[in-house]
């Protein structure tokens, strides 16, 4: 008989036997509710520094993500092949029916004792919910670590951590989960979550107040910011052709990016201007678009935009590389939707980009006004606008703050500075050698 407790601990290319509470690789189960979803780099770049760092990784998701993201192939391709995608029949009904095969499943994969937790433990064992999660994980697995990306995921690793899954659960809070779940169900929604998990992570000290706020307990909320990965690329060069500016805007086309505050700035530049020729390309997809573009088509015909969908990280970069400013006026929507800290924005300073932005949720931790970026209030378009004609008016101080700016992230976001934070947060959790 194969002991599974012991084969669990030991690397994926059969070497040294890795102790729960030692300093060898450790075992590490992402939760996540899709995979993978272009937009989430972040969420990749994680990974793929802990499988650099020697740990051992697999994922399991509830549902498959964006047919764009696996297209990318490369590092996303490498991360599918370690990805269980999770089958949780809808109908209560076919649960029901599907529940002596599920069980079984269970017990066959994980043990007796798991299959019974799955349908004892937790408020929603009843639903069956847990039985069939944790049914279609992978087989003998035992982790020290569950990490949840995005509170709603979270909830999903707690009933994974309560089966006996795993030792320890640790989750991710970005932005949105912050506030659309707990708008829909209440402040009581994560309560259970906070109670059972071990860590809570927010990705700016603006997520962590907002945690405490929701009442998560303040000895278990860190920040861990989000990585980078392009330090090791030159910076651009900003030589600006008289005349024209190049402004490029990067995020999902949702309230909370600011894209029509960004095209009613660069409006006011190019009627101020009218010599000026002025390009603003958005880079992403999402809800609004028909009706950005149909505001695009009665800018001054001085002003130019292009809309270029979702792109994936390479053509992004050689997008950013073409510009001469990244714009992103990030604002509070109207149902309370906020950024975290915009991954977008670290990829354009950690390139050398000037960057003009607002004075929201996270992002005055990283751009500090007239030092590594320049920034405006809310929706204030007419000193957005002002922000722009100083950059155009001054050259040298484009540079400046590219230059300080790509050194802040570097110093805050590379890759291999939040992986090491990420594994000195999950050694915390380990018992005394």
């Amino acid at each position: 008989m194969v002991d599974t407790a012991s084969r669990a601990h030991q690397k994926p290319d059969g070497g040294q036997p890795v102790s729960p509470g030692g300093r060898g690789p450790l075992r590490v189960l992402h939760g996540l509710l899709q995979f993978p979803v272009l937009s989430e780099t972040f969420i990749v770049r994680e990974m793929l520094g802990l499988l650099r760092e020697g740990h051992d990784l697999r994922i399991a998701a509830l549902r498959r993500g964006d047919q764009e993201a696996t297209a990318t192939g490369g590092p996303v391709r490498d991360l599918l092949e370690r990805t269980t995608f999770l089958e949780l029949p809808e109908r209560p009904s076919t649960r029901i029916v599907r529940l002596p095969a599920a069980l079984a499943t269970c017990w066959r994969r994980h043990g007796a004792a798991v299959a019974l937790r799955s349908l004892t433990r937790g408020r929603d064992a009843r639903t069956l919910r847990p039985l069939f999660e944790v049914a279609g994980l992978p087989a003998g697995a035992s982790f020290e670590i569950v990490h949840c990306h995005f509170g709603p995921a979270g909830l999903h690793g707690l009933r994974w951590k309560r089966a006996g899954i795993a030792r320890r659960l640790v989750v991710t809070f970005h932005a949105n989960d912050l506030v659309r779940p707990v708008a829909e169900h209440g402040a009581a929604y994560y309560s259970p979550l906070f109670a059972g998990a071990d860590l809570l992570l927010a990705v700016s000290g603006h997520g962590r107040r907002r945690l405490l706020e929701l009442g998560a307990p303040e000895d278990r909320v860190r920040v861990q910011p989000c990585p980078v990965d392009w330090g090791d690329r030159p910076a651009v060069e900003l030589h600006r052709e008289p005349g024209v500016l190049r402004v490029v805007s990067v995020g999902r086309l949702v309230e909370k990016k600011g894209h029509r505050d960004a095209m009613d700035c660069l409006a006011l530049v190019a009627h101020r201007h009218p010599a000026v020729g002025l390009h603003h390309t958005i880079v992403g997809t999402g809800p609004l678009l028909g009706e950005l573009q149909r505001h695009a088509s009665r800018l001054p015909a001085n002003l130019r935009v292009t809309f270029t969908g979702a792109c994936p990280p390479g053509q992004v970069e050689r997008v950013l590389r073409g510009s001469d400013l990244f714009l992103l006026p990030s604002r509070t929507a109207p149902d309370g939707d906020e950024e975290g800290l915009p991954v977008a924005l670290m990829e354009a300073m950690v390139l050398g980009l000037p960057v003009v932005s607002t004075r929201h949720a996270g992002i005055p931790e990283l751009v500090e006004h007239g030092k590594t970026g320049l920034l405006a209030p809310e929706g204030d378009v007419e000193t957005l606008a002002g922000l722009v004609e100083r950059l155009l008016r001054e050259p040298g101080l484009g540079r400046r703050l590219g230059s300080a700016g790509r050194t802040r992230v570097l110093a805050r976001h590379d890759l291999s500075m939040t992986t090491a934070s990420l594994v000195d947060h999950y050694r915390s959790l380990e018992p005394s050698p």
